[in-house]
């Protein structure tokens, strides 16, 4: 029968890949160096498969030992001969003599780790290689939909970037030790937030800061401020030096700057929106530009966006060595479906599915994702206008997969049009995994889009 090597190669040359991402001589030294002396068997099984290995023979006496390993059993000539034996692979991989030649062929035993690593890169490069590959066969493939292409391509890159990233254990100390060290620098820090401080006091007082890693929802009935405090937060969070990306599906980067700037330079929208300043606004608005001009933010205002676009516009950032603490989503039932996937059978169903694909982008990029929500009409048919968990659109999963709620309360009574009105709106924190629920307060200046800490 062909050999594993030969049938491989002739599968890499006719999808026109030299293969040589592997090293015989590597594979013997690290089974050689276990027949040898396997003390340190444990550490290499930690990282090294037998998948690994590019000789299909060298994969089964890799097998064999992993088997003795896995039964307390002693891993030498012997016992891994007799395995083999059971098998019935002895034969096949050169008998007695081909574990013997195993012995011979190492350099030194106490490079085991060393060989087993080299064993290890080379089969990271193989699977980069299959991937690329793949990606080739995915593009020229016309009759594919390109979104759905982007998705897969997508698919298998993080397949093998995160082939050799499955060990997600780790022992208590370790755990313990990192959680001092970060209480110790919260109690350092002037503010000893455990997150993402969002400008706000009353906020901040609830959740102690917005934590990489989580998923929240601002959620309101339209017109009530959800986009306009997602703006506000951002602001905050930016001159705090943090780093924020904007992803806005119903308006475009001129209307968020129009935005932007009427809560940062005190220009009013309409103001900026007929180009009709006086002379002081126009002092006011290009010191405004100077400001936001050094702000480490980026936009996003494309129309049609998935979760998985959001993952490739993230990655790519980061990729150019861009920290990112926190995106902002508006809003959550504009976002697309998955790309290149089938369809739920209803809205609540999809949009528990993108809910859930947003928290673990969250936890994916270690960034803390907050998207903007719609409640339902119910909360408008009540007497008490305090909104509910329950008015969530698509409730239930959104419910799960959110680690923060936080509901906007309309306006007590009919306010002005008066480019001076400001009033109070009434916020409430109706879920919070990690700490309690409870009611704030900040004062919104409509013409301005503008939110304030209330006073005292």
């Amino acid at each position: 029968t062909q050999s594993r090597s030969s049938a491989a190669s002739d599968v890499y040359k006719r999808q026109g890949i030299v293969m040589t991402m592997h090293s015989v001589e590597a594979e013997e030294a690290v089974l050689g160096a276990m027949l040898i002396s396997a003390e340190d068997f444990p550490t290499l099984a930690d990282f090294l498969a037998p998948t690994d290995f590019f000789e299909l023979k060298h994969q089964w006496v890799w097998e064999a030992m992993l088997a003795l390993y896995q039964k307390g059993e002693t891993i030498d000539y012997l016992t891994v001969s007799s395995r083999l034996r059971n098998n019935g692979t002895l034969d096949t991989v050169g008998g007695s003599s081909f574990l013997t030649g195993l012995l011979n062929s190492v350099p030194s035993h106490t490079y085991a780790e060393a060989y087993a690593r080299l064993v290890e890169r080379a089969a990271c490069r193989r699977k980069l290689l299959k991937a690329a590959s793949e990606i080739a066969s995915l593009v020229n493939d016309g009759s594919r939909d390109l979104e759905a292409v982007y998705a897969e391509v997508e698919r298998v890159i993080t397949a093998a970037l995160d082939a050799k990233q499955t060990d997600t254990l780790t022992s208590i100390g370790n755990a313990s030790q990192a959680y001092q060290d970060a209480l110790e620098r919260r109690s350092k820090s002037p503010d000893g937030m455990a997150g993402i401080s969002s400008g706000y006091r009353g906020m901040d007082t609830f959740t102690n800061g917005l934590a990489k890693g989580e998923f929240s929802l601002i959620a309101a009935r339209p017109g009530v401020g959800k986009t306009a405090l997602m703006l506000n937060m951002m602001h905050r969070i930016l001159f705090n030096k943090g780093r924020a990306v904007f992803f806005s599906l119903e308006m475009d980067s001129d209307a968020v700057m129009t935005r932007l700037y009427a809560l940062d330079s005190g220009v009013s929208i309409s103001a900026l929106r007929n180009a009709s300043l006086t002379g002081d606004q126009w002092d006011a608005f290009l010191a405004s530009a100077e400001r936001l001009n050094l702000l480490a933010g980026d936009l996003d205002c494309s129309s049609h966006i998935t979760p998985q676009s959001i993952s490739r516009r993230l990655s790519r950032l980061q990729r150019k060595g861009q920290p990112i603490d926190i995106v902002f989503i508006d809003y959550l039932q504009l976002i697309g479906s998955s790309e290149g996937g089938r369809k739920a059978d209803n809205q609540n169903t999809e949009l528990e599915r993108i809910a859930q694909q947003l928290k673990g982008l969250a936890l994916t990029h270690n960034v803390h994702v907050c998207a903007a929500a719609q409640l339902s009409r119910q909360v408008e048919y009540r007497a008490d206008k305090t909104p509910q968990l329950s008015d969530l659109r698509g409730s239930g999963g959104l419910e799960q997969a959110a680690d923060i709620v936080i509901a906007m309360r309309p306006p007590d009574k009919e306010v002005t049009d008066s480019e001076a009105a400001r009033y109070p709106l009434t916020l409430s924190i109706l879920k919070q995994r990690n700490g309690r629920m409870g009611n704030f307060r900040l004062l919104y200046t409509p013409a301005l889009t503008k939110f304030s800490d209330m006073q005292g």
